[in-house]
């Protein structure tokens, strides 16, 4: 499934702001590439021998180098969310799982 990488993720309603992190000083806008290389990337408890490490650091290589789009597979999707899940806060988590199922980012009014 293709994947729009560079999707701001988007706070609680009302307001709905566009989350932000801070890189070097500076804000920036938190993508769905973003944190799924920081999940990627991040140290897992669960983490097998290196097979799973390699397989992990090549998916975040294709996710880096893409464009705005990505085809990831099932499988891909499944281990992303595993490690997303993992390492963030329910925030990111369900706005990222939105993003991950082909979902816009909605509100449960929605």
């Amino acid at each position: 499934m293709k994947i729009a990488l560079d999707t701001v993720l988007l706070g609680l309603p009302p307001e709905r702001e566009k989350l932000e992190q801070m890189v070097d000083g500076k804000k920036e806008e938190i993508t769905l590439r973003d944190v799924c290389l920081q999940a990627l990337l991040n140290a897992d408890r669960d983490a097998k021998a290196g097979p799973e490490k390699n397989k992990r650091f090549l998916l975040s290589l294709a996710i880096a180098e893409a464009n705005k789009e990505y085809g990831l597979t099932a499988e891909d999707i499944s281990l992303l969310k595993r490690l997303i899940g993992q390492i963030y806060t329910p925030l990111v988590v369900g706005r990222a799982y939105q993003l991950l199922e082909g979902e816009q980012m909605k509100t449960p009014k929605e």
